[in-house]
Protein backbone atom coordinates (compact mmCIF):
# COMPACT_ATOMS: atom_id res chain seq x y z
CA UNK A 1 0.00 0.00 0.00
CA UNK A 2 1.42 3.49 -1.15
CA UNK A 3 2.26 5.76 2.02
CA UNK A 4 -0.11 9.12 2.01
CA UNK A 5 2.45 12.09 1.89
CA UNK A 6 2.24 14.56 4.84
CA UNK A 7 0.61 17.75 3.96
CA UNK A 8 2.39 21.18 4.54
CA UNK A 9 1.19 24.40 4.41
CA UNK A 10 2.78 27.24 3.39
CA UNK A 11 2.67 30.25 6.06
CA UNK A 12 0.72 33.08 4.79
CA UNK A 13 3.18 35.12 3.98
CA UNK A 14 5.34 32.72 1.88
CA UNK A 15 7.00 34.26 -0.67
CA UNK A 16 6.40 32.53 -4.26
CA UNK A 17 9.62 30.62 -4.63
CA UNK A 18 8.88 29.34 -1.25
CA UNK A 19 5.38 28.05 -2.41
CA UNK A 20 7.71 26.59 -5.18
CA UNK A 21 10.02 25.04 -2.99
CA UNK A 22 7.19 23.63 -0.88
CA UNK A 23 5.16 22.47 -4.06
CA UNK A 24 8.43 20.49 -5.02
CA UNK A 25 9.03 18.75 -1.95
CA UNK A 26 5.31 17.52 -1.76
CA UNK A 27 5.92 16.64 -5.40
CA UNK A 28 8.78 13.90 -4.54
CA UNK A 29 6.95 12.63 -1.40
CA UNK A 30 4.55 12.08 -4.04
CA UNK A 31 4.70 11.72 -7.30
CA UNK A 32 1.92 11.64 -10.30
CA UNK A 33 3.09 8.32 -10.73
CA UNK A 34 1.94 6.76 -7.51
CA UNK A 35 -1.45 8.80 -7.81
CA UNK A 36 -3.43 5.75 -10.42
CA UNK A 37 -2.42 2.43 -8.77
CA UNK A 38 -6.54 1.88 -7.30
CA UNK A 39 -7.84 -1.51 -8.89
CA UNK A 40 -11.49 -2.51 -8.42
CA UNK A 41 -12.41 -5.76 -6.40
CA UNK A 42 -12.55 -8.83 -9.74
CA UNK A 43 -16.20 -8.59 -7.90
CA UNK A 44 -17.54 -5.37 -8.34
CA UNK A 45 -19.99 -4.98 -11.28
CA UNK A 46 -19.28 -2.83 -14.17
CA UNK A 47 -21.52 0.41 -13.25
CA UNK A 48 -21.61 0.98 -17.57
CA UNK A 49 -22.51 -2.55 -18.33
CA UNK A 50 -25.49 -3.02 -16.11
CA UNK A 51 -29.46 -2.00 -15.90
CA UNK A 52 -28.76 -0.27 -13.12
CA UNK A 53 -27.12 2.39 -14.45
CA UNK A 54 -29.50 2.80 -17.50
CA UNK A 55 -32.58 2.69 -14.92
CA UNK A 56 -30.77 5.37 -12.87
CA UNK A 57 -30.26 7.64 -16.12
CA UNK A 58 -34.22 6.99 -17.27
CA UNK A 59 -35.36 7.85 -13.72
CA UNK A 60 -33.25 11.49 -13.86
CA UNK A 61 -34.55 12.21 -17.25
CA UNK A 62 -38.52 11.59 -15.95
CA UNK A 63 -37.79 13.46 -12.94
CA UNK A 64 -35.84 16.53 -15.12
CA UNK A 65 -38.86 16.31 -17.79
CA UNK A 66 -41.68 16.07 -14.74
CA UNK A 67 -40.29 19.60 -13.01
CA UNK A 68 -39.66 20.95 -16.18
CA UNK A 69 -43.38 20.52 -16.86
CA UNK A 70 -44.29 21.90 -13.39
CA UNK A 71 -41.87 25.11 -13.80
CA UNK A 72 -43.46 25.65 -17.13
CA UNK A 73 -46.88 25.71 -15.68
CA UNK A 74 -45.90 28.24 -12.53
CA UNK A 75 -44.55 30.20 -15.15
CA UNK A 76 -47.20 30.33 -17.12
CA UNK A 77 -49.65 31.21 -14.35
CA UNK A 78 -47.52 33.81 -12.84
CA UNK A 79 -47.94 35.49 -16.14
CA UNK A 80 -52.14 34.87 -16.53
CA UNK A 81 -52.46 35.74 -12.82
CA UNK A 82 -50.31 38.91 -13.27
CA UNK A 83 -47.83 38.60 -10.80
CA UNK A 84 -44.93 38.45 -13.18
CA UNK A 85 -45.27 41.20 -16.49
CA UNK A 86 -44.30 40.58 -19.56
CA UNK A 87 -42.23 42.76 -21.61
CA UNK A 88 -42.06 44.09 -25.23
CA UNK A 89 -41.08 41.40 -27.63
CA UNK A 90 -37.66 41.55 -28.69
CA UNK A 91 -36.84 43.25 -31.95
Amino acid sequence: MAMIAERTRAPADATPSERAALGKAARARSPRSGHGEWEPASDRPDPLNSDRFDQGIARFATAHADQNERDCAALQAAVVDGRLAIGPEPT
